[in-house]
């Protein structure tokens, strides 16, 4: 006679109580860790006006292809505004549909110079940085710093338009660049 051995297979699985558990800490460690990444990345004003300048770099670079036109990227060191104008615009005083494309960078951030190619700006308060009508623009770093001391430096490549982010101050001679 044959004995058959009764098998009894146990239910595999997670049970709706240890699913409740897992589903609260994950909640409780996002509400956690979210309001620190918002304010990491939103918060800080000198990687807020990077991202925006880097912004507008993009925009006029992409604008002056589109219109087949000079651009001018004019930074106002003593009201913190950066402006798009036209290049023919500039000198005749007529405003343009990119009369009003400007942004204000953060009060306690400072545009410390802009360093080119072809020149460095910084005499009078003003800088201005040249897109040809292809959206060129020269080998180009721009010194940002905040109140606190800490600087970024934003690379323009000429072709590319690229805007890299690099923190602390790069010449245009820094091997890290890689042009």
């Amino acid at each position: 006679m044959v004995m058959k051995k009764k098998i009894s297979i146990a239910p595999s699985g997670f049970t709706l109580m240890e699913l409740m558990v897992v589903m609260v800490l994950l909640a409780t460690m996002t509400g956690l860790v979210v309001p620190n990444i918002r304010n990491f990345l939103f918060d800080d004003p000198l990687k807020s006006s990077a991202r925006k300048l880097t912004g507008i770099i993009n925009e006029t670079a992409l604008m002056a292809r589109a219109d087949q036109s000079g651009l001018l990227l004019l930074f106002d060191r003593d009201s913190k505004v950066v402006a798009v104008k036209r290049a023919d615009n500039l000198l005749s005083g007529e405003q343009s549909r990119h009369s009003n494309l400007e942004i204000k960078l953060a009060d306690s951030v400072q545009v410390v110079d802009i360093d080119a190619v072809h020149g460095k700006n910084t005499d009078d308060g003003k800088m201005v940085i040249p897109f040809s009508s292809h959206g060129f623009v020269d080998k180009t770093v721009i010194h940002l710093r905040d109140e606190s001391g800490e600087s970024l430096t934003l690379v323009l490549s000429p072709f590319l338009s690229v805007v890299r982010i690099f923190e602390g101050t790069l010449t245009l001679d820094d091997e890290q660049l890689g042009w």
